[in-house]
């Protein structure tokens, strides 16, 4: 990841719109770790119309809720779901609406395109002028369902700065 960063980039010290758009690994590390760690839990709509989902009826006007830490964890989507592995997203997606992480359709997160930028503009100059490293494993951070998803103890990372 660090070697795209410092090919992309070359000497220059901040990415532009440009460069980011060639970070295609680092798109693939963002949406793995997002599929892996979503930071919605839960995605909530009101049925418009009644419909048929796996053989169950579900009516109008009730309150649906998808949650994406599940859905994204499915081997029916993803080959080895439990896996971090970033090259499954060159890959097209089994199913299309298997990647909750901005949510989908209509309803989607107005601000993913954003956000999207911002992680890949702060982890490049992290990869540039940090190492880091976590000996906690998924079971340590203790995921919290809130509003946001997040551990519990919170996560401890080790930074030394690159010289």
């Amino acid at each position: 990841l660090r070697q795209e960063v410092l090919s992309v980039l070359g000497d220059k010290e901040c990415p532009d719109y440009d460069d980011l758009k060639e970070l295609k690994f680092m798109d693939n590390v963002l949406k793995e770790s997002h599929r892996l760690f979503p930071p919605v839990p839960n995605i909530s709509r009101r049925t418009a119309e009644g419909c048929v989902l796996d053989g169950v009826h579900v009516p109008a006007g009730i309150e649906a809720t998808a949650t994406p830490y599940c859905i994204h964890r499915k081997a029916e989507y993803y080959d080895n779901p439990n896996a971090f592995f970033p090259d499954r997203w060159d890959q097209p997606m089994k199913a299309s609406f298997s990647n909750l992480v901005f949510s989908q359709g209509p309803r989607n997160c107005i601000g993913q395109r954003f956000a999207q930028q911002e992680q890949k503009t702060v982890l490049c100059h992290l990869l540039r002028h940090f190492e880091w490293s976590t000996t906690q494993t998924e079971e340590e951070l203790k995921l919290l369902p809130q509003l946001i998803m997040k551990p519990g103890g919170g996560v401890h990372i080790g930074f030394k700065i690159r010289l």
